[in-house]
């Protein structure tokens, strides 16, 4: 169990004690925010599957490297804003409007101009992704892909900093569902593009509804007692020690499949690509238990020591089952996608599984710290994580 000692106990103690507390909203949104990353799983079983027998391994292998590579791109753009959104919109009161608007198009602005860069000198870093200098149209698409998909991850935050977490797996249910049917209707159409494609798609459609849907509900923070509005140097402070972290995870975690594309070629990555897209369900528990509890304790500072207990509890929950389960079946699982992901990635699938177990600590940790200002041992944490990878 990972406690943490409150910084003010006396605060802590004198708090009123609430029926409808912080205890609730961060068991709420936490299952809220699991049952999106069951979600993922379950429809990103079938999706791969049905990846691996419509397309061909050199498809899924070119198709999967475009996907992490707009997932990396994006990563780069916005990785700051992600957790600066969930920290700051609970406090900006009525100025959380302004503050969301101008985080998206930073974001929409950042991610386009660096796809164009990428694009531009793709025969530099990626030569095997020529396709995108060769193809115009599908090189425009993943410009825009990649603005839109950075927007998709932040609009997530906005929703659990806005205490409207349940609406996050009806969005991911609707992607999920949309990436399939797209997926099969574009294997004989755009094969190469297909993979791709069906991923950024239902993403833009998902931006432009939820964000219609939010300022036509005139969706507002919860009111916070006594709560000031963060100063910008705050704010640009907390965003650009995140953004160097994200960097270090993300660079680390979305950068592989291009290594691996580059030293083995499309077939190998296909396998890789799938194992990683599996085992990434237990990962986003942890990180997206960590998510509501950083929301939660930016309104509820004095009771952040219980919202910890509360949130590891709750990964537990989900740990030993969902650990098992991959590390038993892991030969299983992957005999889906066909006989050689089974044979390529049934030992890679396992130590991602077994990985799950201390990547969930840090993100509740990392929580903490964020929660508490303290940028400079987050970074420290991502440092250590990709120097050791």
């Amino acid at each position: 169990m990972i406690t943490v000692e409150p910084e003010a106990p006396i605060e802590a103690e004198a708090a009123p004690r609430r029926r409808f507390g912080p205890r609730s909203h961060l068991t709420s949104g936490g299952l809220a925010l699991i049952l999106t990353s069951g979600i993922t799983s379950v429809l990103g079983l079938p999706y791969w599957v049905i990846a691996a027998r419509s397309y061909s391994a050199a498809e899924v292998g070119i198709g999967s490297a475009l996907v992490s590579t707009m997932l990396l791109l994006s990563s780069l753009s916005t990785g700051g804003l992600k957790r600066s959104l969930i920290r700051f919109v609970p406090e900006a009161g009525a100025g959380a409007r302004r503050l969301v608007t101008r985080t998206y198009a930073l974001a929409l602005l950042a991610g386009c101009g660096a796809a164009i860069v990428f694009v531009l000198g793709v025969g530099l870093w990626a030569p095997e992704l020529d396709v995108l200098r060769d193809d115009l149209l599908l090189g425009a698409a993943f410009v825009v892909g990649v603005g839109f998909w950075g927007l998709f991850q932040l609009q997530d935050s906005v929703l659990v900093a806005l205490r409207r977490p349940w609406v996050v797996p009806l969005e991911n249910v609707a992607f999920s569902l949309g990436k399939i049917v797209l997926l099969v209707g574009l294997a004989a159409v755009v094969p190469v593009a297909g993979v791709y494609l069906s991923w950024a798609v239902p993403a833009l459609v998902a931006v432009v509804v939820v964000t219609t849907w939010l300022v036509r509900t005139q969706a507002t923070p919860a009111p916070v007692e006594g709560a000031v509005a963060a100063t910008g140097r705050e704010m640009t402070r907390f965003a650009g020690a995140e953004h160097l972290a994200s960097l270090l995870w993300h660079g680390t975690m979305h950068a592989t499949p291009l290594l691996v594309l580059a030293l083995l070629g499309p077939a190998q990555n296909a396998s890789y690509y799938v194992a990683t897209q599996i085992a990434y369900a237990l990962y986003l528990v942890g990180s997206n238990v960590g998510d509501v509890l950083v929301a939660e304790g930016a309104i509820e500072r004095h009771n952040l020591h219980r919202s910890l207990q509360t949130a590891a509890q709750q990964v537990v929950g989900f740990l030993v089952p969902g650990v098992a389960v991959m590390v038993v079946g892991a030969p299983w699982i992957l005999a889906a996608f066909g006989g050689g992901y089974s044979a390529d990635a049934t030992t890679l699938l396992r130590l991602l599984a077994l990985s799950f177990v201390p990547n969930t600590a840090v993100s509740l940790l990392v929580g903490v710290a964020q929660v508490r200002g303290r940028m400079g041992r987050v970074v420290a944490i991502y440092a250590a994580i990709a120097a050791a990878s």
